[in-house]
């Protein structure tokens, strides 16, 4: 044994010292704290893996978010959409009030002359006349606004009413929060005038239209 160690000193003089610095090298490569890092970490994980399985059911996490159709959209200018609701007032007019008025003048001039019958007949066909002129407008004015957002007058000058989205503006909305709930804010002093002028904003947008977010845009 005395004689292996010896040799093993005469062959190997510096091996002690060299396991020594080994080991001491070992040590320093080693960082406890690294360590316990590491295993936390390795435990988190392994929690939230373990809380995801717990409910195979549970809806899938994700956000969502709206797609936005604006791009290639050009919003419509406010000199076409002034000239847009005066000729829907000029359509409407056309189509109900002047046939009624002709009708109805008629009526009066053949009572005066006494002809008592035959301005009732008339008064009768004014009626009539009334009632299909006014519902060929609504007929007109629905079936447009559903198809594309548009008016009898809008679908003349090209242009028609979508969400700031870019999605279709539905009939409900259209009628209900741009034309019913604008229409009661109209009772306020000056409103109607006040909510225009927002047109002339970068926007483009009436106060009728934020209310029901929407804008106008050339179709």
């Amino acid at each position: 044994m005395q004689l292996y160690s010896a040799r093993s000193k005469a062959s190997h003089p510096n091996l002690a010292g060299e396991l020594s610095n080994s080991c001491s090298g070992l040590r320093g490569c080693v960082n406890p704290g690294r360590i316990g890092a590491d295993i936390r970490e390795i435990d988190a994980d392994f929690q939230e893996a373990l809380r995801k399985m717990a409910n195979p059911y549970a809806p899938p996490q994700a956000v969502v978010t709206d797609v936005v159709r604006t791009a290639g959209i050009v919003r419509a200018d406010p000199g076409t959409r002034l000239g847009a609701v005066l000729l829907d007032s000029v359509i409407v007019a056309a189509m109900t009030m002047l046939p009624t008025g002709v009708l109805f003048a008629l009526a009066v001039a053949m009572r005066s002359t006494q002809q008592e019958s035959a301005a009732n007949v008339m008064l009768a066909a004014t009626l009539i006349v009334f009632v299909a002129s006014l519902g060929t407008w609504c007929w007109l004015t629905i079936k447009y606004v559903k198809e594309n957002g548009q008016t009898i007058a809008k679908k003349i000058v090209g242009i028609k009413v979508i969400r700031t989205d870019g999605s279709p503006a539905s009939l409900g909305r259209i009628f209900w929060l741009r034309n019913v709930v604008n229409g009661l804010l109209g009772v306020i002093p000056l409103y109607n005038m006040i909510e225009v002028l927002f047109i002339f904003g970068d926007a483009r947008q009436c106060l009728h239209d934020r209310i029901a977010d929407t804008i106008v845009v050339k179709a």
